[in-house]
């Protein structure tokens, strides 16, 4: 019976490139993972990023005013949806808050945008709602992860007069995903 080594220069190679390719493949899942504190490249508390390339990132400038607050953001393109960095209200100089809308990013959960209520039940207990009327969408966070919270689209639920968790529709899909 003959043995086989791998001490040949080609097997080396190869199982190099498969190493290099398996841990290349693996730093770019982690890159794209939402983390209670943020994502991995920006954490909540940081200043907010000044320059119009960050991280290889194109950001577009904007100002959100809304119930007679006004707060900076910065907003990044990805995929069909975008990431919203958000400043806090007394000077917007500090990273307050993290919305995606894009299905690029994963939370530790395994939640995405796109996942529908009843995909996203199973993952979490002790799940909470507040309805936020003006966009029709319900808030809803675990406590498995409170500080990171689901905007799930029911606009039928938000304008019912009793908020009942269990009355959010199976098919909502989540539209957001806010790290606050």
């Amino acid at each position: 019976m003959m043995v086989r080594k791998f001490a040949g220069v080609k097997s080396r190679y190869w199982l190099g490139l498969l190493a290099g390719c398996t841990v290349l493949l693996a730093g770019c899942g982690a890159s794209r993972l939402v983390y209670p504190d943020g994502l991995s490249y920006i954490r909540l508390g940081e200043a907010m990023p000044t320059r119009a390339v960050f991280h290889g990132r194109v950001l577009q400038d904007t100002l959100f005013v809304e119930g007679g607050y006004s707060w900076p953001a910065a907003v990044v393109r990805s995929g069909k949806g975008r990431i919203y960095l958000e400043g806090d209200f007394v000077g917007g100089s500090t990273l307050n808050r993290i919305r995606l809308t894009t299905s690029r990013y994963t939370t530790p959960l395994g939640i995405r945008v796109g996942m529908t209520w009843a995909e996203l039940l199973p993952l979490a207990a002790d799940w909470s709602a507040l309805p936020i009327p003006g966009y029709g969408v319900a808030d809803v966070a675990s406590a498995a992860a409170p500080s990171i919270h689901y905007l799930v689209w029911a606009p039928a639920w938000v304008a019912d007069t009793v908020f009942s968790i269990q009355n959010i529709p199976r098919d909502a899909p989540v539209t957001a995903i806010v790290i606050m």
